[in-house]
């Protein structure tokens, strides 16, 4: 049986009984007498003694250890927790024909949020050109999806004073790894110890990313011997549907190429998404409460349950799972699942993403 820490109240009742069988005469229940506060004082300090013992078991163990202690034990496997990150990207800024744009150009969110731009160029014939730039704070707050307005916080000659975030969007940027990211990689290290460019290798390779939650390898063996590996990876925590930019895929990839093993054909991309629009009718006790809850189980499946698809491994949504989550919410007893018709499934490379919920 485990040991139960026993309450502050408890300790007091143990110490007052303790006083009243040792010292003749005296009754530590009773109050006012030196016994009765003696006997709250020596509980307390019992129970802080307890309370930090309780602390040191859970330090010492993989699975509840928490900051500094953490990172110590995953130093013992050489890993860190990975720092917080600067969002890149780049934007398009537009003028006059011909106008250089220099780096070092300054730029602000409607938040506030700050960016600089890090490379230099001339606008074209066009009358626009693309550059880089880089968050002046590090977090994942400095991502941007491509079409965001950005200001110059000094206004310049002949070039615009708003530039927008391009195509491939703003990017990379992370807060400090939280202590259940760290652990998750640490229990994923301990359990598939590295192995020279296995499955598992290419996982932990691309968790070594800020921001990466889900990884997903597709290893082939071409026709002349060599293995190609395709990977496919979401940042849950920092974009909708977890979807990453274009400098997130560029990031992993460069990390990757740097501990594959020699000879391996390495793919890294953003999953593709497909969709599902989920429509139910004849739903029991059709109320707000049985609503959400139903919303809330189906998002529960597209975020734990679902993944991308791979030619080795590929992936079918099937009738029969959005039935049982739907069923299993609360305050739901019945209901008939109208779309998705049929089952579906997915190409290589792509993944579900919920769509639009209707109760008709």
């Amino acid at each position: 049986m485990a040991f139960q820490i026993p309450t502050l109240k408890e300790l007091v009742t143990r110490t007052q009984r303790a006083f009243r069988a040792n010292l003749k005469g005296s009754d530590a229940a009773l109050w006012p007498n030196n016994v009765a506060v003696s006997a709250k004082v020596m509980a307390g300090a019992v129970f802080e003694a307890f309370s930090f013992l309780d602390y040191i078991a859970k330090q010492i163990n993989k699975h509840t250890a928490e900051g500094v202690w953490l990172e110590r034990h995953a130093f013992d496997y050489g890993l860190t927790r990975l720092p917080a990150t600067y969002a890149e990207g780049a934007v398009v800024i537009t003028g006059d024909a011909g106008v250089s744009v220099p780096a070092g150009i300054e730029l602000q969110r409607a938040d506030g949020y700050r960016y600089e731009t890090t490379s230099a160029g001339t606008i074209s014939g066009e009358g626009e050109v693309t550059v880089t730039v880089r968050a002046l704070e590090p977090g994942k707050s400095g991502n941007a999806p491509p079409g965001v307005s950005l200001s110059m916080t000094t206004l310049r000659d002949r070039l615009n004073p708003e530039a927008i975030v391009a195509e491939s969007g703003i990017g990379g940027g992370a807060d400090v790894e939280s202590d259940e990211s760290l652990r998750e990689r640490l229990l994923f290290r301990l359990r598939f110890p590295p192995h020279g460019g296995a499955v598992h290798d290419y996982v932990a390779w691309a968790r070594e990313i800020n921001g990466v939650t889900r990884v997903f390898v597709d290893p082939v063996t071409a026709e002349n011997g060599r293995t190609s590996v395709g990977v496919w990876f979401l940042m849950d925590d920092l974009y909708e549907n977890g979807i990453p930019q274009v400098a997130d895929v560029a990031r992993v990839k460069a990390f990757i190429e740097t501990v594959r093993p020699a000879g391996a054909i390495v793919e890294v991309n953003a999953p593709s998404t497909v969709k599902v629009d989920v429509t139910i009718s004849d739903l029991s006790a059709n109320t707000v409460a049985t609503q959400n809850a139903i919303n809330a189980a189906l998002a529960d499946l597209f975020r734990y349950d679902v993944r991308v698809s791979t030619a080795t491994d590929p992936f079918t949504l099937y009738r029969s799972k959005l039935i049982e989550v739907i069923s299993s919410a609360a305050g739901e007893e019945h209901h008939t699942l109208v779309a998705p018709a049929n089952d579906i499934a997915f190409a290589t490379g792509q993944i579900p993403i919920l769509g639009s919920i209707s109760y008709v």
